[in-house]
């Protein structure tokens, strides 16, 4: 079980780098005053919380020899996780930055030769625009011929938006299996979510391999910031995994919160793999949580000996705590002595997840 979910953090590492595919180019430095597209529609995440594809880190988790579940088995995942919707949404401040050097100002149209794939790409900025019932200000749709590239829905003040991301048909010389692939980013600044800035990734049509035991097909993430605490929750489907027991069917959710301080960076995390077929979300951290489906696969398995699933599962107690560089430091009850873990910070019973069910079956339109 301890290879399944080192196998899922592995794949989710591969999919921080399709995510991450955008070649590096100069970014323009944008006059406010001269464009009317949004900047910066991203809520960055501590490093404590978070996988700095940057940096070459593949963990920051303590490790235990022998046959234990350790934290980088259960908490990889996670900051993975986390990396994937953050990269997501700057890849769209990237290319929304390209764009702004055509002179964004006021509804337009105009076609361009792509710096990326040398394909012609349709541009237009109209006014008055809805997206799922909601109006806008404004609307860009770039199209690659007859096949949406990207569509950013946006009001300017407060700031808010969606932004929709075909990355296949942004660059048609990355890697074929973008293709089917679609991103969404919500983005607001306007407090309603309890939040001063909050942001939502959805990710759709990942590609599915039947054989891999770890294959993602959808994501989904939310991250609202209040001053220097950033909170994280989401849900990914994985519908080909099996843990311990191979008669085990349908899918299951690796689900997580997390809440992260960027000025001390520590964070906490709680991870649960209910299944995907899960339609409330009600005591689902408790009823699904790692000690809770191993266990249960266990004995599914014939495996009984409550002694030896208890010590393999020693450190599976939730939550986890983490300081960066050092990463997990302790579990469970046993809080860290830094003053930053208040007992306001660590309690993060207000946070859920999303219901599993929805993710797994979680679409993403153009209009």
């Amino acid at each position: 079980m301890k290879n399944i979910l080192k196998y899922l953090a592995v794949f989710l590492v591969g999919s921080i780098i399709i995510v991450s595919c955008k070649k590096d180019e100069p970014e323009p430095d944008p006059d406010p005053q001269q464009t009317i597209l949004p900047k910066d529609i991203a809520v960055s995440i501590p490093n404590a919380i978070s996988y700095n594809a940057s940096s070459g880190k593949t963990s920051w988790f303590k490790t235990t020899e022998g046959d234990t579940l350790n934290g980088e088995d259960i908490y990889d995942g996670a900051a993975l996780f986390i990396a994937i919707g953050e990269q997501s949404a700057k890849i769209v401040n990237a290319i929304i930055f390209a764009i702004i050097a055509y002179d964004i100002n006021e509804p337009m149209e105009l076609d361009y030769t792509s710096d990326d794939d040398g394909r012609e790409k349709h541009l237009s900025v109209t006014e008055d625009a809805s997206y799922e019932g909601e109006t806008y200000e404004f609307k860009l749709l770039v199209t690659d011929g007859q096949d949406n590239a990207m569509a950013i829905y946006w009001n300017q003040s407060p700031k808010e938006g969606v932004a929709i991301l075909s990355p296949y048909d942004i660059n048609r010389n990355e890697d074929p299996k973008l293709d089917g692939v679609l991103y969404k980013i919500e983005y607001s600044e306007t407090g309603a979510s309890g939040y001063s800035k909050d942001m939502i990734v959805t990710i759709t049509g990942f590609p599915e391999d039947p054989t891999d035991n770890a294959s993602i097909d959808n994501l989904r993430m939310f991250a609202g910031k209040n001053g220097n605490i950033i909170d994280v929750y989401g849900n990914s489907n994985h519908p080909n995994i099996q843990l311990v027991d191979t008669t085990f069917s349908g899918g299951r959710n690796y689900a997580f919160i997390a809440r992260g301080n960027s000025n001390e960076e520590i964070g906490i995390c709680e991870v649960a793999l209910p299944p995907s077929s899960l339609t409330s979300t009600s005591n689902m951290l408790d009823d699904y949580s790692i000690i809770e489906v191993i266990t249960e696969e266990a004995n599914n398995m014939g495996i009984t000996d409550s002694a030896a699933i208890a010590a393999y599962l020693s450190e599976a107690d939730a939550p986890g705590y983490f300081i960066d560089p050092q990463g997990l430091v302790s579990s469970g009850t046993d809080v860290p002595s830094h003053p930053g873990f208040t007992s306001s910070f660590i309690d993060i019973s207000a946070l859920t997840p999303y219901v599993p069910n929805d993710v797994k079956n979680q679409m993403i339109t153009w209009e």
